[in-house]
């Protein structure tokens, strides 16, 4: 079975696997990954804008993430990136205890198995102190085993997430413990919903030119992400989608490029097949929206 999973992901990602193996003596895999940077998930971070998508219902709070692998801690904080949130890190039990004394986060999303203390520990220690105990904790466990969901710790702990984190399921946890009314259902002055100006084109572009654009340079990409699964297409695509947003300033084309490619770095692959079948839903409602209307007389 893990062998299978491996080689499944190293096709998606356009790269190879092989084997050498001696009876007796034991088996050898090698995979290639190629065009690999050492700097991606940095440059990742840096292409983000702090645009304040619609999916995330707070801003301007403060986030621990608690976890002992870098990599982990930037893909979470990159997904918080629009919120404006201030993010705090910890490698382990101990410094979250630490940062949570120091900056008394509104939201603590903290690793299960950890070197120094683990996630289980330190999440009781920080609900059983009456200055940190109604701060919610959200558990990230990289398996559902009985030994990481340990019925005892439970109490302390909002909500789990198991590995592979689903973005959305994250996003709407966090919402629901620290956000508000969604900004999608309140109406700005002229009774526009926040959502209709997400669809709206900000740049001086009509629906037929958006059509040619969409024909020329979206559409083949969206056809051979669709058709290959490889991540390096769907990523090719989602740059696409965000050249599609510069030329017509539709924010909610912003917003999906970030989330799939954000979901096609972090290997999320029902994200990833999500997007990809909603896709057109998404340029239609954009076309609609933004449809000459015919002037009263």
């Amino acid at each position: 079975m893990g062998l299978a999973i491996t080689k499944k992901l190293v096709e998606m990602m356009d790269c190879s696997i092989s084997v050498e193996s001696s009876f007796g003596s034991g088996s050898k895999f090698t995979v290639i990954i190629k065009n690999v940077s050492a700097s991606s998930v940095k440059r990742k971070q840096d292409e983000l804008t702090d645009v304040n998508k619609p999916f995330f219902t707070f801003r301007h709070k403060k986030i621990l993430i608690v976890d002992d692998v870098p990599t982990n801690c930037g893909m979470l904080a990159e997904l918080f990136k629009p919120t404006d949130s201030e993010i705090i890190f910890a490698a382990n039990g101990v410094e979250a205890i630490e940062k949570t004394n120091e900056f008394y986060p509104d939201l603590i999303i903290m690793d299960i198995r950890m070197p120094v203390l683990d996630g289980n520990k330190a999440a009781e220690i920080i609900k059983s102190d009456p200055k940190t105990s109604s701060i919610p904790i959200v558990a990230i466990t990289a398996s559902a085993l009985k030994e990481d969901l340990e019925p005892e710790y439970l109490q302390y702990f909002a909500g789990y997430i198991i590995k592979p984190v689903d973005i959305f399921y994250l996003i709407s946890l966090a919402n629901k413990l620290i956000g508000s009314e969604p900004e999608s259902d309140k109406l700005d002055a002229s009774g526009t919903t926040d959502s209709d100006s997400q669809l709206r084109f900000t740049q001086n572009v009509s629906v037929e030119d958006f059509n040619a654009m969409i024909a020329m340079k979206v559409y083949p990409h969206h056809e051979k992400a669709v058709k290959t699964k490889l991540l390096s297409d769907v990523i090719s695509f989602s740059e696409e989608i965000m050249e599609l947003y510069k030329y017509c300033g539709a924010k909610v084309l912003e917003n999906f490029s970030d989330e799939l490619k954000f979901a096609a770095n972090s290997f999320d692959i029902e994200t990833i097949n999500k997007c990809l079948n909603i896709f057109p839903t998404i340029l239609e409602d954009v076309k609609q929206k933004n449809q000459s209307l015919p002037e009263d007389l």
